[in-house]
Parts: C-alpha cells; sequence; structure tokens
C-alpha cells in the first residue's frame, strides 16, 4: 500500500503533491460552476489537459501545487499553487481553490494558505507573494486579509 505524503500538515489539512490518481477530483474541481464563477476561469478544461499537466508538473520549476487534504479521511478538498516563482527576484504568485461546499468559510482555505506561505518564506526564501482576487468573492478576501495581504 502506497504511503501518503504529507508535505506540509497543519490542523485540519495537510497539503501533498498531485498523484496521477487526482484527474478525476481535479476535473470536477476546475468544472465546477461555482470554482469557475470565482476564479474568473472561462476555458473548457478536458480530462486530457489534466493528465498532460500532472505528467509535466514535477518538471515545472516555476510553479508549485499540491493538492489539499481533509485529515480525519484523507480525501482532497481543494489545490493551492505557487505560480511564476522567479527565485532571482525571490517571489511568486498564489492561488487555491476549495471545491466541496461542505469545506468553504470553515477555515480550510486559510490554513492551506498559511501552510503555504510559511513554506514559501521559510523554505524557498521568497520575499514577495502575490495573489488576485475578485471583489465579488468575500469569502476569500476575508481569508487573504487573515494570512496578511
Amino acid at each position: 500500500m502506497e504511503k501518503t505524503i504529507k508535505l506540509l500538515s497543519g490542523e485540519k489539512i495537510y497539503l501533498r503533491p498531485l498523484e496521477y490518481d487526482d484527474v478525476d477530483f481535479l476535473f470536477a474541481l476546475f468544472n465546477d460552476p461555482t470554482v469557475r464563477y470565482f476564479t474568473g476561469t472561462t476555458e473548457i478544461i478536458v480530462r486530457k489537459q489534466i493528465e498532460n499537466f500532472i505528467e509535466k508538473s514535477a518538471n515545472i520549476n516555476s510553479r508549485v501545487d499540491l493538492i489539499i487534504c481533509d485529515q480525519e479521511n484523507n480525501l482532497p478538498i481543494g489545490d493551492i499553487n505557487l505560480i511564476s516563482i522567479d527565485r532571482n527576484n525571490r517571489s511568486a504568485e498564489v492561488g487555491i481553490k476549495i471545491g466541496d461546499n461542505q469545506y468553504q468559510g470553515k477555515g480550510y482555505g486559510t490554513e492551506a494558505m498559511k501552510l503555504l506561505l510559511d513554506y514559501c518564506f521559510s523554505a524557498l526564501n521568497l520575499h514577495r507573494i502575490s495573489l488576485t482576487v475578485y471583489e465579488y468573492n468575500p469569502r476569500a478576501i476575508r481569508s487573504y486579509e487573515k494570512v496578511g495581504f
């Protein structure tokens, strides 16, 4: 039996690397109407794109993609990523999606963001993290404010 890698672990959630078994979860997450609305996603995403991305993502030095999992049941509940990592200027952009409604607005995203930011500043030695959020997403804005944005 394969052991789950908990790259970053918190009280309610842990972050782990992408796995091939995540294709169905990510397909559903990226195509969820609510997630698409709050992230401003307009492109159509198909399974093959996700499969290709998972295969190639481990070799892309300018990004880190992680799955957010519930500590109690090990189920994936979202994803969080660093993109545009610039090691010379020590900066990156962060993005997060929580899919299942039962996990939204309950601190899971805030905890995931805290874990990732700590990783950014301590392990990756970055100095500047940015993000984009739409004004019609007040729940995300509150979460980002809680972690220092």
